[in-house]
Parts: structure tokens; C-alpha cells; sequence
């Protein structure tokens, strides 16, 4: 009885029109910690991506840096890679035609990746620095 109750109010908050911001249901906290992660920018002339990615540990933004690098061996194709203390930043362009093409958003997917891997790790208790 209880599961259809909550059911039939999850069916009609669904139905009400939803407030910009607002999901038709109360968020619940979750027991993992979720890093806050910055998205993709779209900017400057030429259009470049950018985006900073910020770490707790040094540790993890050197096997991010690391990761990238072998994926730009691979790939041969490079990115614009700012460090600073606890910040990687990355710029991408396809520079001999200054545009972002497909190869540049496939290299933001891999970082996004990479940088989900490194900071979640089974040791979930440094993901409190995070926080």
C-alpha cells in the first residue's frame, strides 16, 4: 500500500508543469559524495573549449596530467594544458584550421573520464577534501 501511495505522488508531481531550477521531487541526500565538476565553455576568437579541473590532491592532478598525455601520443592531437597548484586547465582547438571539431570534443569526453577515474577511487574517503 505504501509504495503505491508513493507511486500515485510521484505520478502527479510529475504532471504539474516544473519550475525552472526545480525538479517536481525533493532531491535526496546521497551517502557517495558527488565532485562538483565544472562544465565545457564555449569562448574567445577563435571558438575554443576550456575547462578548469580542480583537485584536492597534487597526486591525482599529476595521473590526469599523465593520462593526458599518453592519450596525446596516441591521438596526436594536443591540447593547451595550464597548471596551477591544485587546477589543470585545458583549451582545446583544432589549431591548423582554429575551430573545435569533433576531434577536440572527443579529447573533452576523454578528460572528463580520466578525471572521474582519478578521483573516485574505492578510497572514498578522500572525496571529503572535495566537499
Amino acid at each position: 500500500m505504501k509504495l503505491a501511495k508513493l507511486h500515485e505522488g510521484f505520478i502527479e508531481a510529475s504532471r504539474r508543469p516544473m519550475e525552472f531550477g526545480r525538479l517536481p521531487i525533493d532531491a535526496r541526500k546521497v551517502e557517495t559524495p558527488i565532485v562538483p565538476m565544472e562544465r565545457w565553455t564555449l569562448t574567445g576568437k577563435p571558438k575554443v573549449l576550456s575547462k578548469t579541473f580542480r583537485f584536492a590532491r597534487k597526486g591525482d592532478r599529476n595521473r590526469m596530467l599523465q593520462e593526458l598525455l599518453d592519450y596525446e601520443e596516441k591521438t596526436h592531437h594536443h591540447a593547451r594544458i595550464m597548471l596551477e597548484e591544485d587546477e589543470l586547465r585545458l583549451v582545446l582547438i583544432t589549431k591548423n584550421i582554429e575551430q573545435v571539431t569533433e576531434v577536440d570534443k572527443e579529447y573533452a569526453r576523454y578528460a572528463d573520464q580520466v578525471f572521474k577515474d582519478v578521483v573516485f577511487s574505492p578510497d572514498i574517503e578522500h572525496l571529503k577534501e572535495y566537499m
